[in-house]
């Protein structure tokens, strides 16, 4: 939440306003010194709040290194690297973030021959996520020393545009984990474990997602600039990553499932059955998702993210609903069910505003002030 809240919408509009923007460097500069200056706001709010609920030393330094990761991962250049068609660089960048993170708990428990508390493993991310931050902004340096200073004119703007969608994504993480608190509350921690492990598994195919639609985000952002709406570029664009997005999650899905159901099978107690029909509503769920992440990408790049915010809010509360309806007789199903019912709903509705929306004249659009 932290993160999200730090990021403050820009990894889903900063790139749309670098390719529409006539002076994208200045746009950077703008959308980091927004999200700094958030972070000066917010983490001493967050530490006061970690020392007067926690009630114990090790539960404090855990959650501030873990409010020290989110805060590296939200200063992140990502769309710089983007932007500029390297994110490759960046990508190869995140592995070895990873790979320091895996080669130092090794060397902690194997090497040194310590064991893993909570608090050493969020120290190790932590550290690692901060050398990976550093790492790429070091290699944008010469981009960096160039850019301009900060306009405030732009940084109003920024700030009045990604309002609505920093709420909207903050709703779609309330309509994402809000029934598992429901389902942990109802049924049980047991259900909920089976519910989490099914979870987990479909983040692999989150991000394969994430990453897929990284490549594409300059194309839809080109495609939707003021000028090409008045044009079927946009329409034919939209339509073609939407059928490629669908059909690259159920290939993903399909993998995930199979793969999964077979590790819970012959790698888990077999208390973890449940698991395995919740994993494939979840599936179903991440099929959904890779056109939903296109769509909602095509929403923000026409400037309509005031019908963002409204989709999540209605489409959350929709969720959260079917949640404490179904949660009592389908347990862990009834979360997965009601997740996969809200998001493509929320999918449709965004679906017909943007195709409502493409190909008409642009006079409501406007660029970035430069």
């Amino acid at each position: 939440m932290v993160q999200t809240t730090l990021l403050y919408g820009s990894d889903r509009t900063l790139i749309r306003d670098l390719v529409q923007s006539d002076q994208p460097a200045r746009t950077f500069v703008d959308s980091t010194s927004l999200r700094l200056l958030f972070s000066l706001v917010v983490i001493p709010i967050c530490v006061i709040a970690i020392l007067l609920n926690s009630e114990t030393r090790q539960s404090q330094m855990t959650l501030m290194f873990g409010l020290g990761y989110g805060v590296a991962s939200a200063l992140t250049p990502m769309a710089w690297y983007d932007f500029r068609r390297k994110m490759h660089f960046q990508t190869f960048l995140m592995f070895l973030e990873k790979m320091f993170f895996a080669a130092a708990v090794i060397a902690v428990v194997f090497v040194a021959g310590v064991v893993i508390s909570p608090v050493l493993a969020a120290a190790l991310m932590m550290t690692a996520a901060v050398i990976g931050i550093l790492s790429q902004w070091l290699l944008i340096a010469n981009d960096v020393a160039s850019m301009p200073r900060n306009h405030p004119k732009q940084l109003v703007w920024q700030l009045k545009s990604n309002f609505p969608v920093v709420l909207a994504a903050l709703g779609n993480m309330c309509m994402t984990h809000v029934n598992q608190f429901i389902l942990a509350g109802l049924v049980g921690k047991a259900s909920l474990a089976h519910y989490t492990i099914a979870f987990q598994l479909t983040r692999i195919v989150h991000l394969f997602l994430g990453q897929y639609v990284r490549i594409f985000a300059p194309e839809i952002a080109a495609s939707t600039s003021p000028d090409n709406l008045k044009t079927p570029l946009a329409v034919n664009c939209f339509w073609r990553h939407v059928v490629r997005a669908l059909f690259v999650a159920t290939l993903i899905a399909t993998f995930v499932f199979f793969a999964g159901r077979f590790a819970i099978l012959y790698f888990l107690p077999p208390s973890f059955g449940p698991s395995i029909p919740i994993l494939f509503v979840l599936c179903l769920w991440c099929i959904v998702f890779g056109p939903a992440t296109i769509i909602n990408r095509f929403l923000l790049c026409i400037h309509m993210q005031n019908w963002f915010l409204i989709s999540a809010l209605v489409f959350g509360i929709l969720a959260i609903i079917l949640g404490i309806l179904l949660i009592p007789q389908f347990e862990g199903i009834g979360v997965a069910m009601s997740l996969l019912i809200g998001h493509a709903s929320s999918a449709i509705f965004q679906g017909i505003i943007v195709l409502r929306r493409l190909g008409r004249e642009a006079t409501e659009i406007v660029r970035p002030p430069v």
